[in-house]
């Protein structure tokens, strides 16, 4: 059976959606390897691949940086060409040891996309969030940094006798495939993408049900609200203080999940009403959810769509605001900002997603395009073509 190599940055969402397809090609039969930081093992492991240790520096092209701007986001080919001759030989040294069929790159990861074509593989690329046109990066950048990065990709070409390539050209890439986690109808400017880009939607496994977290009592159902600020970004005990002052009282339910860097000592007294824990089974939870209030990250608002739950979206981020947009332009929620956010703008706008019938209709319309995009196993029979 074909062999897959899988690489992408080391972060939960960037990893987790992939997660779906390692399964999916494992069950096929396949050998799945899969280079990542060790931190990562278990849950590849777990996926059914062979995990091969890639240091997480060597993997993010510099020092781990927690919910990086959209500046360094920008830098960050830059930065990946600069330090190429140093993190693309061990990974070529893998590559060629594994011997894949098909190596399958996070389009953001440079370093995989230089080390597969330094090893002359046959390369597909993902990406866990919004598709854009085939072009460079467009980061303001020192002229050093520009000219490290210029040096790296002319080292880079001369040590594996490859024609020179320019920054704006290694991002483009030749690749004949790229999977795009979200449908078609979600993306901003489909019209824009060719037939190499393929719209699997989200890349889910199925969880086992889960009960929502307070039990049932007599009288009407309180709103169910799920609230989470994602993995990265989630350090904001302000924000969720307002949130207890929003949803404080009895025709409220609301569970919270506020990861594990977050001080609870500085949350205060919680209301009975409100559950805070460091991590909820999100996909599994939302089923149960009637509005999720959420940063807006591609995944989380894709399971959101898979769940037919509508969104409040409070991006910090550029990509979170590309995907708040969307949501407020297909109706499917609406995005705010957090700067000047009150208690009363958030209780009412959970209040308006929550009851309006346009937007539940526009949700279950969304919700039918995620569930017919073809997910992992789409993706998983589109790398499987490659080899053919």
């Amino acid at each position: 059976m074909p062999a897959v190599a899988f690489l992408t940055l080391p972060a939960i969402g960037h990893v987790n959606p992939t997660l779906a397809v390692v399964a999916e090609l494992a069950h096929r039969g396949c050998d799945v390897i899969y280079f990542a930081p060790e931190d990562m093992r278990a849950r590849i492991e777990g996926a059914g691949a062979c995990w091969v240790d890639r240091p997480r520096r060597a993997a993010s092209g510099g020092p781990a940086v927690q919910g990086p701007s959209d500046e360094a986001v920008r830098r960050l080919p830059y930065l990946m060409a600069a330090v190429a001759g140093a993190t693309v030989p061990p990974l070529v040294e893998g590559l060629v040891a594994t011997r894949p069929d098909v190596v399958a790159c996070n389009e953001l990861d440079l370093t995989a996309r230089l080390s597969a074509r330094a090893a002359r593989l046959r390369a597909a690329t993902f990406r866990p969030f919004h598709a854009a046109p085939r072009s460079g990066p467009r980061a303001e950048v020192t002229d050093d940094l520009a000219n490290k990065a210029r040096r790296g990709l002319a080292d880079w070409a001369a040590k594996y006798d490859l024609p020179p390539t320019s920054l704006d050209e290694a991002m483009r890439g030749n690749e004949r495939l790229r999977l795009v986690f979200l449908p078609r109808r979600f993306q901003t400017m489909a019209e824009a993408f060719d037939s190499t880009h393929l719209f699997v939607g989200p890349s889910l496994v199925q969880p086992a049900e889960l009960p929502w977290l307070f039990p049932p009592r007599p009288g009407s159902r309180p709103r169910r609200v799920y609230i989470s600020l994602g993995t990265l970004r989630n350090d904001h005990p302000g924000f969720y203080r307002l949130c207890f002052e929003a949803f404080a009282g009895p025709e409220w339910q609301v569970v919270m999940s506020i990861g594990e860097r977050t001080d609870r000592a500085a949350l205060g007294l919680v209301p009975a009403n409100i559950d805070v824990r460091s991590f909820v089974p999100q996909l599994a939870l939302l089923a149960q959810t009637d509005v999720f209030v959420t940063h807006g990250g591609l995944n989380s608002v894709m399971e959101a769509m898979w769940s037919g739950v509508p969104v409040v979206v409070l991006p910090e981020i550029e990509e979170q605001r590309t995907t708040g947009n969307r949501v407020a332009e297909l109706k499917l929620g609406v995005a705010l900002e957090r700067e000047g956010l009150t208690a009363d703008l958030l209780r009412f706008s959970v209040e308006q997603v929550g009851q309006d019938p346009q937007v539940g209709m526009c949700v279950q319309a969304m919700r039918k395009d995620v569930r017919e995009a073809g997910g992992a196993p789409r993706a998983a029979e589109a790398l499987l073509q490659l080899v053919q």
